[in-house]
């Protein structure tokens, strides 16, 4: 968490308004989803919000679904 601000603007030019937090999104009434990076930011006049998740642990398993997911 200490790099990721470093690694947002490095990568995608965006200033962070705050720190990166873990929170609680509501996806629907009283249905809430966890997600391990939460924050906002700004590039070129524009506000962005930030979110993201984490594993503890990468499986194979876990990383060829997310690379068959990907849009290249």
């Amino acid at each position: 968490m200490k790099s990721l601000p470093a690694l947002v603007k490095q990568d995608f030019g965006l200033e962070l308004g705050g720190r990166l937090k873990r929170d609680f999104i509501e996806i629907s009434r009283n249905n809430y989803i966890e997600v391990n990076i939460f924050g906002e930011g700004r590039k070129n006049g524009k506000e962005y919000v930030i979110v993201g998740k984490t594993k503890s642990q990468l499986k194979k398993k876990t990383l060829m679904n997310f690379l068959k997911s990907w849009k290249y």
